[in-house]
């Protein structure tokens, strides 16, 4: 019952033993109610309505089984609220307006909170590991310690993603790979594949990082794996540092020999994908495999980082000059690959030379088509326009047929770069390629 004057113009202190509901209405009070509730072993309902007063609402739960529920209803108020959890299910429903709310909560159990904020400072205390969901509007500001006061950590992990055990082994007869979509930023020291070799004689496992799947490559490993293999996890070092906030790591073996275990559990999520030949493109979850037992072990990570939608930067990735070329040979009828470019990057200059005019060129970006016409053409184009277009005729001799042209284009891209001629039928044509570029990997 409670103690105090009867017009609460002291401080008042409810004391409750066990009660199924209690509801308690605050108004005005002068010199502040503290309110303290102790659950034991029941099913309970703390209802509390408070308007202009200082509250000190302190729930401590103890007992397996109990199911807590509470609902408060804050107006101009300070209020802390805290709460120690143990094996208990509760739900905390708060309606603040215009307050300043320290919540400390220690979770061990199953809880949740359900707040309505408007005009408040929330102050959150979190321990354990539970998952924090936060909507917002225009015009919040959100401070998370984890990226300020620890922001110049290290943490060093080991990236995995598998179920609980082994189902199946899966020969390496086509590229393989797994994927890890987020926050993998920092120094890769290896790549641990789970593997066997049940052959006789010894392969070579070759390991591939892209930033994605359908990107390209940026950096190759092998290692030899020996005859009669058992299984186990075999870690390949990489030693190279990772630009990229996602990372997918393919495997293949030389011989076909080499099979790497997985699981088909259904959680966590499926990350398991192959590599399609018919398509030319990589594909998710190989039937009857959700998990590729594949691992990375990576340093020098941040303790934290915030995922954004949209540009909010440029930046240019150093690069190095690099150069492809194919040497004049003779090309009958038909189409040939004589540039490819597996690896993001820039054009420099591009020349090409050909024993006739009627060599059609085509250039690609990512699969795109960028330019396609015959040699003739661009002569009849240049000399009519008089344009600065980005191609330059460097040899037109009719009496020897030699003839050059170089593209100095701005292109770029992020996958392959490839230069394609095509030979018309019933002909034979002598040509060649040189190109500079800059890559980005």
């Amino acid at each position: 019952m409670p103690r105090g004057w009867p017009d609460y113009t002291y401080p008042v202190s409810l004391v409750i033993n066990e009660v199924a509901e209690f509801g308690v209405r605050i108004d005005e009070v002068a010199g502040g109610v503290t309110f303290d509730a102790n659950i034991v072993g029941s099913t309970t309902t703390l209802d509390v309505k408070i308007t202009e007063s200082t509250v000190t609402l302190n729930a401590d739960v103890n007992i397996t089984g109990s199911t807590v529920t509470l609902d408060v209803n804050v107006t101009n108020t300070s209020i802390a609220v805290q709460a120690t959890i143990v094996d208990s299910t509760v739900t905390l429903d708060v309606n603040i307006t215009n307050s300043i709310i320290n919540v400390a909560a220690s979770q061990v159990g199953t809880w949740s909170v359900d707040a309505n904020i408007t005009n408040a400072v929330l102050n959150v205390e979190i321990s354990g590991t539970p998952t924090v969901n936060i909507q917002t509007q225009d015009g919040v500001s959100i401070v998370i310690d984890k990226l300020t006061t620890r922001a110049f950590y290290e943490v060093r992990q080991v990236y995995s993603n598998t179920g609980s055990a082994v189902s199946g082994w899966q020969t390496l007869d086509k590229p393989y790979g797994k994927l890890f979509s987020r926050q993998c930023r920092g120094w890769i020291v290896e790549i641990g594949v789970y593997l066997r070799n049940p052959k006789a004689s010894p392969d070579t496992l070759i390991v591939k990082l892209s930033p994605f799947p359908n990107m390209a490559v940026v950096k190759t490993v092998t290692e030899t794996i020996p005859a009669n293999e058992p299984e186990g996890t075999v870690w390949v070092k990489i030693y190279d540092y990772w630009v990229y906030d996602s990372l997918f790591i393919s495997v293949e073996s030389a011989n076909g020999f080499i099979e790497v275990g997985y699981d088909n559990d259904a959680e966590p999520a499926p990350d398991s994908w192959y590599y399609d030949s018919a398509s030319e493109t990589w594909l998710p979850e190989p039937t009857g495999i959700a998990h590729f037992w594949i691992e990375a072990r990576i340093y020098g990570q941040t303790v934290g980082s915030v995922p954004v939608d949209g540009v909010v930067g440029t930046y240019e990735f150093p690069s190095i000059s690099s150069r492809a070329e194919a040497s004049l040979a003779p090309y009958s009828e038909g189409s040939y690959t004589l540039i490819e470019v597996d690896s993001p990057g820039h054009l420099s200059w591009l020349t090409l030379s050909a024993d006739s005019p009627e060599l059609i060129i085509t250039i690609y970006c990512d699969g795109y088509v960028i330019w396609q016409s015959n040699l003739q053409f661009i002569h009849d184009w240049i000399n009519e326009g008089n344009v600065a277009t980005g191609i330059t005729i460097t040899k037109w001799d009719t009496a020897n047929s030699n003839y050059a042209v170089c593209f100095h284009l701005p292109l770029s891209w992020r996958k392959k770069f490839e230069v394609e001629i095509e030979v018309p039928t019933g002909m034979t044509i002598t040509a060649g390629a040189f190109c500079i570029y800059r890559s980005t990997a």
